[in-house]
């Protein structure tokens, strides 16, 4: 759990988001609701429950608080009389300073994940039928190709990664591809330790020969930053670095991934509070300093990795990814 500070307290009349919330009781899930009262008066705050189809569960709920204090609230959704509930959300609002977050428990796993507030949750949630995907733009020097504004995934139990198919309209060849996105990380998942929590896996086609950008969070005790290509390399073979360097829970990090072709070079930029965390740099194995991107296959983003996959990929639940957005420059 981070440490709450004003930093990243909600100001009064603000609305805090939990995303990824569920309540299955055939597997044991349950999501559960904590709220601080930073304020030295009496608090009253409102509490909604959302489906994941927009729909409110029950009525808003309006709660008092003592001045400085917590409240827990265990089975938030058992307690407004919902049996069932996946990919759910909760909005927080008071009239002093607060905090709220969540907790999930796993059955499966028999893990309690914790949850941090969204800035904003209604850039990740659509209406059944709706796109999932903010369509792409392009053409140009240094044009962007696509972008996902505001807090797009939030991994949880059910829903531990979140995937962009990128359709790439014409065939381009690139001197540089230019990757920025916000990363705040949760808990560690102690599933493996150390264990690796992904926070970039950009690719055109499928694997083999074609990731170009690789990019990874590393636990204690490894506790890294790490950054890998493959670009057009035979099978088993990559370009990789990394930096130790200490995360904090809670604490926004800005990742600038830059694949420059052109100079054969490829730069892994983590910042955070205005200053640079570490700088990962390796080499660019494009072609002919081109980087081409196909129609036929365009590009895939993928944030999160699944529960339960080989090796020492872990899920990461309660971490926020946010604020993505991919730039070219074309020769």
């Amino acid at each position: 759990m981070p440490a709450i500070s004003s930093a990243n307290l909600f100001a009064t009349g603000t609305t805090a988001v939990l995303l990824g919330l569920r309540r299955d009781l055939s597997r044991g899930d349950v999501a559960n609701l904590g709220i601080a009262n930073l304020a030295q008066q009496a608090a009253q705050c409102q509490v909604k429950l959302f489906r994941a189809d927009g729909s409110q569960v029950a009525t808003t709920a309006t709660l008092t608080f003592k001045p400085l204090s917590l409240r827990s609230f265990s089975d938030a959704f058992g307690l407004l009389g919902e049996q069932q509930a996946a990919d759910a959300r909760a909005e927080v609002s008071c009239n002093q300073p607060f905090y709220a977050y969540a907790t999930q428990y796993s059955g499966a796993s028999a893990q309690l994940y914790f949850i941090l507030p969204a800035a904003s949750g209604t850039s990740t949630l659509t209406v059944p039928g709706g796109t999932t995907t903010p369509p792409p733009t392009g053409g140009g020097d240094g044009s962007i190709l696509f972008t996902a504004p505001g807090v797009f995934h939030t991994p949880a139990p059910g829903s531990e990664k979140k995937t962009f198919h990128i359709p790439v309209a014409t065939a381009m060849s690139l001197k540089k591809m230019v990757i920025d996105m916000d990363i705040t990380p949760g808990a560690w998942n102690r599933a493996k330790v150390p264990g690796n929590h992904a926070l970039i896996w950009l690719y055109r086609g499928k694997f083999r020969g074609n990731t170009i950008a690789n990019v990874n969070a590393f636990s204690p005790p490894t506790s890294s930053f790490k950054a890998a290509q493959n670009i057009n390399l035979p099978a088993g073979s990559d370009r990789h670095n990394d930096k130790k360097i200490t995360w904090v829970q809670g604490q926004k990090y800005h990742i600038r991934y830059t694949y420059d072709a052109e100079h054969g070079t490829v730069t892994a930029l983590l910042t955070s509070l205005g200053a640079t965390v570490a700088t990962v740099t390796i080499e660019a194995t494009a072609p002919n300093d081109v980087l081409d991107l196909s129609p036929t296959v365009g590009i895939t983003a993928e944030f999160g990795h699944y529960a339960n996959q080989s090796g020492p990929e872990v899920a990461s639940y309660g971490w926020q990814y946010a604020n993505l957005q991919i730039a070219v420059t074309p020769y």
